[in-house]
């Protein structure tokens, strides 16, 4: 067995992002915030692997992905950081500057060296490691960090493939949780990025850390 130091620190929100166009196509925020679970050694941390999720993370859910554990024992710490806004897919670079703000934050607040920063991230957690990489590359972070590596799974990279995939799942209507990703996705990217892949192609191959349709 391995023990954890573990330290959390949210905000809860009173507010609600819109998914549609319905009367209730609505998702309530949640809390904004980090958990950071420190080994219990006296060694030095050797690493710290970061993860963006959309909401405070469950230590108890054994459904999420619980690295910490064995993270821990290689003296790793992990933190999980979440804006609260639930599927954030980063289209603001607000969310990006609350991110940034709260790594910087942590980092000093609990004395962890900026060396040996790993970003772990399953489906849209992924995406939103990209986008930060993306944000701290174009020089806009005040944090800076060091950097070694990332860790997907499911992650999408191609944005302008995904939306024509989202709005097919909307049209065939085949399965609820089709409909609903359908509808949420097209909503939400047509909003962000003013319009379609169709009549708006730039701005979905500026979003897409890769798309097939970018000739360039």
């Amino acid at each position: 067995l391995y023990g954890q130091k573990i330290y959390e620190s949210y905000i809860k929100q009173n507010d609600r992002l819109r998914i549609g166009n319905g009367k209730i196509d609505f998702l309530p925020f949640n809390d904004k915030g980090y958990t950071l679970i420190l080994p219990d050694t006296t060694t030095m941390i050797k690493g710290v692997i970061i993860s963006f999720e959309d909401e405070k993370f469950n230590l108890v859910d054994n459904t999420k992905q619980q690295i910490y554990k064995e993270a821990n024992s290689k003296n790793l710490a992990v933190l999980y950081v979440s804006t609260g806004i639930p599927v954030d897919f980063y289209f603001s670079e607000k969310s990006l500057s609350f991110i940034d703000t709260t790594i910087l934050n942590v980092f000093k607040k609990y004395n962890l060296s900026n060396k040996n920063i790993f970003f772990l991230g399953v489906s849209l957690s992924g995406h939103r490691a990209l986008k930060y990489v993306e944000y701290f590359k174009t020089g806009k972070s005040k944090f800076k960090p060091d950097v070694k590596g990332i860790i997907m799974c499911d992650s999408v990279l191609d944005w302008v493939r995904q939306w024509y995939e989202e709005r097919k799942g909307l049209k065939d209507n085949f399965a609820p949780s089709a409909v609903f990703s359908g509808k949420l996705v097209t909503y939400l990217f047509e909003k962000n990025l003013k319009g379609t892949p169709k009549n708006n192609l730039n701005a979905y191959l500026d979003f897409s850390p890769y798309s097939y349709f970018d000739e360039k």
